[in-house]
């Protein structure tokens, strides 16, 4: 199942950056991420992507090694398990999943040094893996702002939509439903019977 093909994203028509990560974004261990849930309302395999094709495009700006940034970006959370599902016997899922990561993309390609750097660090400020590379900060504070919009964009339009119903249901409706027992009715009834005429022609009308 691809999950990428349920909206327009702005990697798919951008032949410079997927030609940085032609030889590995179609293998299963890249397109398998799409299987699982990142951040509560998402998928692993779209944050990827966007944590990859955000900081690539900031890199670039800044001249730095924006291949690496591309790759390691695409591959920083190359873990396959639920997170509220997995435990550890030492350490947390924000300490082991970046050693998890890296072996998994130990197996999918050869890394440099900064590929390295950039995965099992990418969780600093959660860990006290502190980033040799300019490349690794990028990453991580992209990753952190994409998680956090992930988070929270999602969850204030569910905010907004229960405040909706609640304020129909709980205010308006039945603010309505007095304003027609208490003011409505007993004013038409007044109405029909001092004004019959003016009644009649209002149904007819």
């Amino acid at each position: 199942m691809n999950l990428l093909t349920e909206t327009n994203y702005p990697w798919e028509n951008d032949r410079d950056y997927l030609a940085l990560i032609d030889d590995i974004k179609d293998h299963e261990f890249i397109t398998d991420l799409g299987l699982f849930r990142q951040h509560i309302y998402g998928n692993r395999l779209v944050h990827s992507y966007s944590v990859s094709y955000y900081s690539y495009k900031i890199a670039k700006r800044l001249n730095l090694d924006y291949r690496s940034v591309a790759r390691a970006g695409l591959m920083h959370d190359l873990f396959y398990y639920d997170t509220k599902e997995m435990t550890f016997s030492k350490g947390n899922h924000f300490t082991n999943h970046p050693y998890i990561a890296l072996k998994n993309a130990e197996v999918l390609t050869d890394l440099n040094e900064v590929e390295h750097d950039i995965i099992i660090k990418h969780m600093w400020l959660a860990t006290w893996q502190l980033p040799a590379y300019p490349e690794s900060f990028v990453v991580t504070f992209v990753d952190k702002y994409l998680a956090s919009t992930e988070y929270l964009r999602p969850a204030s339009k569910i905010w907004r939509d229960n405040c909706q119903t609640f304020c129909s249901q709980r205010i308006f409706n039945p603010l309505n439903q007095t304003i027609n027992e208490r003011l409505l009715t007993p004013f038409n009834r007044l109405r029909r019977k001092y004004f019959p005429k003016l009644a009649e022609n209002n149904k007819k009308n």
